[in-house]
């Protein structure tokens, strides 16, 4: 269930090198985003292997520059 991953005022976050497979289990929902990050620091998310949709991330109190990523930027959502 979504989110994958939800940070609160963490420095230094890395999710990496991962494996993601979406599961057919139940019914897909309505999209949400898979990284809820709030007023986090120096994160990557970076090198990880999603099998099925491309995973959105949610920033809150952030801007681009506290995230590195190689997801599209079109995937992240600042708010």
């Amino acid at each position: 269930d979504y989110p994958l991953l939800s940070a609160v005022s963490t420095n230094g976050l890395v999710f990496s090198g991962n494996l993601i497979e979406w599961s057919d289990f139940r019914p897909k929902g309505k999209e949400r985003p898979a990284f809820h990050l709030n007023a986090c620091k120096n994160v990557k998310v970076t090198a990880n292997v999603f099998k099925g949709s491309a995973p959105q991330v949610t920033l809150e109190s952030m801007t681009r520059k506290d995230i590195v990523s190689d997801l599209e930027q079109q995937r992240i959502i600042v708010r």
